[in-house]
């Protein structure tokens, strides 16, 4: 079984964003609520602070959104290739 590398990268890339808005927005409503991630994050995105406003989450979200697409597809094409070699059984 191999992945689809377009696909995966799509799913992976729309996951990881909706995870870090899923976490943003209740730190944006002021609760606090994963601001260790969100500072990660910041420290990983350039421009992205994990400031609590509005304009700077969205461009966390587009951030994420480009590094899971990177990241699905380099998953999916490494999976390929040990898949081909290696066969299933």
């Amino acid at each position: 079984m191999t992945f689809n590398t377009r696909a995966f990268s799509w799913t992976f890339a729309i996951f990881w964003s909706f995870c870090l808005l899923c976490v943003g927005l209740p730190s944006l409503a002021g609760y606090g609520y994963g601001g260790a991630l969100l500072e990660v994050a910041a420290s990983i995105y350039p421009g992205f602070e994990a400031d609590g406003t509005v304009g700077d989450l969205l461009l966390g979200v587009v951030f994420a959104l480009i590094d899971g697409a990177i990241g699905g597809w380099l998953f999916a094409w490494v999976y390929n290739k040990f898949a081909l070699k290696f066969g299933s059984s």
